[in-house]
């Protein structure tokens, strides 16, 4: 749900110019999703769901976790950027 409010919001702003087209769209939340579960099956941290327990949820609060954490979203954004400009015009 995270990815596709996401995309949303993108959406809203790009405005009709510039906006997603529905198969565009499809394949961004795709991607999205695939690069999160690889890179928690690679070893990275686990990016937080919806099925998250309390207990993850506080080990995430830590300063190592959260550097972790970030570490991973980082890792997760630069794959997405790198398969969307394959599909993407540069605009």
């Amino acid at each position: 749900m995270g990815e596709r409010t996401q995309l949303n919001l993108f959406k809203q702003q790009t405005g009709a110019d510039l906006g997603l087209s529905d198969q565009q769209t499809a394949q961004l939340l795709s991607f999205m999703k695939e690069e999160k579960k690889n890179v928690a099956a690679t070893g990275g941290q686990p990016l937080g769901g919806a099925g998250q327990d309390q207990a993850g949820l506080q080990a995430m609060l830590s300063e190592e976790q959260g550097q972790k954490l970030l570490q991973s979203q980082e890792t997760v954004n630069q794959r997405i950027y790198e398969r969307a400009q394959a599909m993407l015009s540069p605009e």
